[in-house]
């Protein structure tokens, strides 16, 4: 519901949307594939994820608990 929510409400002049693309997220469980709608800036350059943005879904793939886990093994 909230794709479908984002696709009506994410209009902006100049972008188009190029539909469900797949993405990766690291997880404690290992790679997790999931699609998303990406909206292509065109002239402005690149894109972004408008329901990542939403969710709060980091840009580098990896979810909180994994970053948690990596700040954790780098102190000791």
């Amino acid at each position: 519901m909230r794709e479908d929510h984002c696709k009506l409400t994410h209009t902006e002049s100049g972008c188009k949307r190029q539909g469900l693309k797949d993405r990766l997220i690291g997880t404690v469980f290992g790679k997790v594939r999931y699609w998303r709608t990406y909206i292509y800036r065109g002239k402005f350059g690149g894109g972004y994820y408008p329901l990542d943005i939403e969710l709060g879904l980091p840009w580098d793939g990896f979810s909180m608990l994994v970053r948690s886990y990596a700040v954790r093994l780098a102190t000791k």
